[in-house]
């Protein structure tokens, strides 16, 4: 049962490592406005982004701007019923490391500051990699991350470590160049001790492999696992982050449906209001194909909007909209959690705990035009002697349930079956 995390980056910001700016913006009151907003909308977590660090890559807690970690977690914990989940990373944007920590390209160069790849925000900032397969720095690192465990961190993302090329160090303890395959378990190890010593924390990985953003080196399955098995519990769920509705007209994030289909591994994806329709259509695909929700984006800041824009949206509005969606998600999260995920086509999901258990059928209209959809559950699917389903006209024909309805433009139904409308009872409304 993954906490359903506010990610504060949406709102206060992304400043990198400017410490004037994070001096500014990056304050504990603005987080903790941030965690106001979080419990209002009904979530279970504070998740930190960039910012939290002295400076992006150091893992390493500002008291200056945030005051001490154990009296933050306390604060959330106490005055919103919040945990706290945080990201950390590998590289660094300042130099901060020794310079025999750094990755070396080539035989007779020494580690250098390189700029940041252009990917889904415009950037011109400096890089610098530090590899991972030095014992050194993967002690050191080690170090820092336990402490945000030991804090009392309850979710921590290993982002942004990916292996951007061979490294000649022979110091480091690597083979001369390194291999992909080298630093992916030296991340995965990084993890594994975390997520072994700390059972009650939730251990994300991202591809440990550039370029993570746009395709998957390491297999979805790779070391992961529950309990004493595998180094972390959750994949990425690719990079739906920023843009999010025009990734679903585009058909790019149709990737997440056949994942589903495919793969049980738990997914995890924050995405922002901002960036989503007044009908909250990515709100649902996300809830519907992801394990484990983060939302945010009230206000949005600009530092973090895509390149072309948001499209002109009511906030009021649709923070209303997402109020309600969350409230209707968090009495149904154990079938988007922990259900079984069948997909009757690109636009019908359907979400099982049980025969027993009723369901949940999330349906999606990705065009511009109203749609009339239909579907069919059989008895394999779902116990088809259910006698309510609330959301659309349905009917039994023979052994099989017939499920019709009229969805508006770019827009979702969710319709509740058997145990799931009983659930919903006082709480379901028509969607329009």
């Amino acid at each position: 049962e993954p906490p359903v995390h506010w990610n504060e980056l949406y709102d206060v910001g992304w400043y990198h490592s400017d410490r004037s700016e994070l001096v500014r913006h990056y304050t504990r009151k603005h987080l903790m406005e941030e965690a106001g907003k979080a419990a209002k909308c009904g979530c279970d977590a504070l998740y930190l982004d960039p910012g939290w660090e002295y400076a992006e890559g150091l893992t390493f807690w500002d008291a200056q701007r945030l005051g001490t970690l154990p009296n933050f977690v306390q604060e959330i914990r106490k005055k919103y019923g919040l945990q706290l989940s945080i990201r950390t990373i590998l590289r660094t944007y300042m130099n901060y490391w020794p310079s025999e920590l750094g990755v070396k390209h080539g035989e007779d160069e020494v580690p250098t500051a390189c700029m940041l790849p252009v990917t889904i925000i415009p950037s011109n900032q400096l890089l610098w990699e530090q590899c991972l397969c030095s014992r050194m720095l993967w002690n050191e690192k080690l170090k820092r991350i336990r402490y945000l465990a030991q804090c009392g961190t309850k979710f921590i993302m290993f982002d942004e470590m990916d292996w951007r090329g061979q490294c000649f160090d022979e110091a480091h303890g690597h083979g001369v160049p390194s291999s992909p395959l080298e630093h992916v378990r030296a991340v995965y190890a990084l993890a594994q001790e975390i997520k072994q010593e700390f059972p009650h924390t939730l251990v994300e990985v991202h591809d440990p492999v550039w370029p993570w953003n746009s395709c998957v080196y390491v297999p979805t399955y790779f070391q992961q696992g529950f309990g004493s098995q595998g180094s972390y519990h959750e994949n990425w769920g690719y990079e739906f982050m920023w843009d999010c509705i025009n990734d679903l007209k585009s058909g790019r994030a149709l990737c997440l449906y056949y994942y589903n289909l495919s793969c049980n591994i738990p997914l995890y994806l924050h995405i922002s209001m901002a960036a989503d329709n007044d009908n909250g259509l990515f709100f649902w695909w996300a809830a519907s194909t992801i394990r484990h929700l983060g939302i945010g984006g009230r206000d949005s800041h600009p530092s973090i909007e895509p390149p072309n824009k948001l499209t002109p949206y009511d906030k009021a509005a649709r923070w209303e909209t997402y109020c309600g969606c969350m409230e209707m998600y968090k009495r149904l999260k154990a079938y988007y959690q922990r259900g079984t995920f069948t997909g009757l086509g690109p636009d019908a999901h359907l979400h099982t705990l049980g025969r027993a258990d009723g369901g949940v059928l999330d349906l999606f209209n990705r065009t511009q035009e109203d749609a009339a959809i239909s579907c069919v559950l059989t008895d394999g699917m779902i116990d088809v002697c259910v006698t309510r389903i609330d959301g659309a006209q349905w009917s039994h024909v023979g052994d099989k349930i017939h499920i019709t309805t009229t969805i508006k433009p770019m827009s979702h139904r969710l319709v509740a079956i058997g145990r799931a409308a009983e659930i919903l009872e006082g709480a379901y409304h028509e969607q329009s």
